[in-house]
């Protein structure tokens, strides 16, 4: 669409000015999307939480034993499961 006079130009014209579009290469093929899902899965523990809501999430624990002394009531949770 003409930005000057808000129409439409004619096949000839809109051919000689056209950008080809692309698709966008994030996602664009198969083994791009098993990279990111493959690097997802190797750092899964990162995105961990302490807590889920107001309990403690004993995934976190297991993946992080040294962050126990770090959270008091964290110790007396991960005893009783």
């Amino acid at each position: 669409m003409s930005k000057q006079y808000g129409i439409l130009p004619c096949r000839s014209c809109s051919d000689e000015d056209s950008i080809p579009l692309v698709k966008s290469p994030m996602f664009y093929s198969k083994t791009q999307q098993e990279r990111i899902q493959r690097g997802w899965d190797t750092n899964e523990k990162d995105t961990l939480q302490p807590y889920m809501g107001n309990k403690i999430n004993p995934e976190f624990f297991r993946a992080y034993p040294d962050k126990v002394k770090d959270y008091p009531d964290a110790r007396e949770a991960l005893e009783k499961s």
